[in-house]
């Protein structure tokens, strides 16, 4: 016989029906498809509550699934920040690690953009491959830090105008300090 599956409101329904109507319990059983064992763990479980009751506390169990998820999840967050080390400041940083935990199968992409602080498009985002024309530049970049140690950026931006370069002193500052030079 296929079961059916009965609300908590339907189950308090039919116990109170089953009370007023003087029926037995196995008349009961057959006209709603239900077995006596399940009968007396409704009993056991509805037998004292009244409707509204029943339906509070299926509020109640809803509202205790979510929290238990969301504990879940903050739980699940923590661990991962644990297991990161260290302090991760930059988004690059951030990125490598929560890319880790996805790989690894530890957690959900979503999840590790939420715990670590990241935007999907952050994320997602594959740096670009330095193009020729750059790997030129910071050639010349160092080899005029090495024949000039003593000038300034901008200084050495009026070299590089001098010998063609299209390239402006932020810039120039920017890649000297990622070079070291």
């Amino acid at each position: 016989m296929k079961s059916k599956r009965y609300t908590t409101e339907q189950k308090v329904c039919i116990l109170r029906d089953a009370e007023r109507a003087g029926k037995s319990i196995v008349d009961v059983c057959l006209e709603k498809g239900i077995s006596e064992q399940t009968f007396h763990r409704w009993k056991r479980q509805f037998g004292m509550m009244a409707l509204d009751q029943a339906k509070r506390l299926k509020e109640l169990e809803k509202g205790n699934a979510r929290l238990k998820r969301l504990l879940a999840y903050e739980i699940l967050g923590k661990e991962l920040l644990k297991e990161a080390l260290g302090k991760v400041v930059r988004p690059g940083h951030k990125r490598q690690i929560a890319g880790i935990f996805v790989n690894r199968g530890l957690c959900i992409e979503r999840a590790s953009w939420r715990h670590f602080g990241l935007d999907r498009s952050t994320f997602q985002y594959e740096a670009k491959q330095p193009n020729a024309w750059l790997a030129r530049l910071k050639i010349a970049l160092k080899r005029m830090s090495r024949l000039h140690p003593e000038l300034v950026y901008a200084k050495i931006t009026r070299l590089l105008k001098d010998e063609g370069w299209q390239v402006g002193n932020r810039m120039l500052q920017r890649l000297r300090r990622e070079l070291g030079a």
